[in-house]
């Protein structure tokens, strides 16, 4: 993110750059009410054929390993395809408040296998094979942020938010209800509905979601000061 002038690396299990004065804690601690700032992204399991809103608007993925074949993952601003592995050409993402470089890393067949019969894939695929080798996690997002403009008396926020609402029993609602609830109490700062809300007078409505402030979110952030280099993505980034 940029937040002045310096650059923020972050990961969800990412790199972040901080426009304008102030530190990065700063611009934190000095929010007021909060925005969501995030491009859309949609993951879907394609079984071989192509979805409706997608047919014909889509490039066809880089399939860094065969794996990743029934995988499709869109940002649906732009309904450009996003392609996992790929360390050779990032996903960019502009809009008017940023510019964001995004790396998704999925772990493949091939990291678990010893006896390295199991197809290796692309070179860009074996070096994100052996960051993963030796880790139990299953995904990685890397993003690298700058802003355009400082986001003023607002709280970042990292969301997942889906397009209808969830349908539950009554057990389900109720255990879905508690959680939601020890959350809300272990971080205040912890944003959630599950049914969302209709469009008021002036248009405004709620998606069913949830989200979290953005350092608590992400696994590692890391502010690069000006003249620095820039951590690469694809690599473990530091704190």
């Amino acid at each position: 993110y940029k937040v002045g002038n310096e650059t923020m690396t972050c990961a969800t299990n990412c790199t972040i750059t901080s426009v304008g004065t102030g530190s990065w804690k700063e611009v934190i601690n000095g929010v007021k009410s909060m925005t969501i700032l995030r491009p859309s992204l949609t993951m879907r399991k394609m079984n071989g054929k192509s979805s409706n809103d997608t047919a014909g608007t889509l490039k066809n993925p880089v399939l860094a390993h065969p794996s990743l074949k029934p995988l499709r993952i869109t940002e649906t601003s732009s309904k450009s395809c996003i392609d996992p592995n790929s360390l050779e050409e990032t996903h960019r993402i502009s809009n008017e408040w940023m510019d964001m470089d995004m790396l998704i890393m999925i772990r493949t067949p091939n990291v678990d296998d010893p006896s390295g019969v199991v197809e290796k894939g692309s070179a860009c695929n074996k070096k994100i094979s052996e960051y993963f080798r030796g880790k139990k996690r299953r995904f990685e997002f890397q993003y690298q942020f700058k802003f355009k403009k400082v986001p003023s008396d607002m709280e970042l926020y990292m969301a997942c938010e889906i397009e209808k609402p969830l349908e539950f029993g009554r057990f389900q609602k109720a255990v879905v209800s508690a959680c939601i609830a020890f959350m809300r109490k272990v971080s205040p700062s912890f944003h959630c509905t599950i049914n969302g809300s209709p469009p008021t007078k002036d248009g405004k409505y709620e998606k069913a979601h949830i989200s979290f402030e953005l350092e608590k979110a992400m696994d590692r952030v890391h502010i690069t000061k000006p003249g620095e280099t820039l951590p690469p993505l694809g690599q473990v980034i530091p704190e």
